[in-house]
């Protein structure tokens, strides 16, 4: 018979002839369609590939990152050292009001900077001498001291606390037994070791009861270390905390900023006494 008409072989714009088309149009949208799904498919599994690799490699001990303190120093240093653990052997806080010089070494806080106290302003230092071990060492990598804030309140807090840390050079000295200021105790303002500036360090804080600081403070402790462990064996007289603005003079006739005011746990308090970390490469 006579072959059979097609869509395509009907006149332009009749209903067949549209009918075609649009099918026609259709076909020609969905096939890149199909080609992105395709080509979503084969990134899909490239990912998958990469995600197994990955897993493969943990499993076999790859690193999964870097950090230089991951695993060093227990106490966050560099390198591979062991820490030790210096307590204080004593402590004790010094004060200065007009004529009034006094100390109390038996009592749970040690107060840095101004404070007023019942007979006037009163400007503190606390002083901390730590039992020195450096058996064992080949290395010293660092040397940190820890603080706790005070719970309690002797002096005072500013609301910007800012310590110092001076090395102790000259002046034997004893802490005493009163945990009250008295001018009769065993160290007092007036007969308190001398301080040098060099390798002083300054911090920020603490600022909430219990909390603890870590401040790195080899440059000012080294020098008492021996001197094959890279120290200058010189005497052991402690250190001395005082507020960042004071300027460590002898008579603590210079301008201090209240806001500065800080205290922290003593060798007397139930927790939190000052301790010196040393990081440190054994033999």
């Amino acid at each position: 018979g006579p072959p059979r008409a097609t869509p395509d072989d009907q006149p332009r714009g009749s209903p067949l002839w549209e009918a075609a088309a649009n099918r026609r149009a259709a076909a020609s949208v969905r096939l890149p369609r199909r080609a992105g799904v395709a080509a979503a498919g084969l990134a899909g599994l490239a990912i998958l590939a990469v995600v197994a690799a990955n897993l493969l490699g943990g499993a076999s001990g790859s690193p999964r990152g870097s950090n230089d303190n991951e695993g060093t120093g227990g106490a966050g240093g560099s390198g591979d050292g062991e820490t030790r653990t210096m307590a204080a052997s004593q402590d004790a806080r010094v004060a200065v009001s007009g004529d009034y010089r006094a100390g109390a070494g038996a009592d749970s806080t040690l107060p840095v900077g101004a404070a007023r106290g019942r007979n006037g302003v009163f400007l503190y230092r606390s002083l901390i001498q730590f039992e020195d071990d450096w058996t064992g060492t080949t290395r010293i990598q660092r040397i940190q001291l820890r603080l706790t804030r005070s719970g309690a309140v002797r002096a005072s807090r500013g609301s910007s606390p800012s310590t110092r840390v001076m090395r102790n050079t000259a002046g034997r000295w004893s802490e005493g037994g009163g945990a009250e200021l008295s001018s009769s105790n065993e160290v007092t303002w007036v007969n308190k070791p001398e301080t040098t500036a060099e390798g002083s360090v300054t911090f920020e804080g603490p600022r909430k009861s219990g909390e603890e600081v870590l401040v790195d403070i080899t440059d000012l402790y080294l020098p008492l270390a021996p001197e094959e462990l890279g120290g200058q064996a010189v005497d052991n007289f402690g250190i001395t905390l005082l507020a960042a603005s004071d300027d460590g003079s002898p008579d603590g006739d210079g301008s201090v900023d209240g806001d500065q005011t800080n205290e922290f746990q003593s060798s007397d308090s139930r927790n939190g006494a000052p301790e010196l970390v040393v990081t440190y490469e054994p033999e």
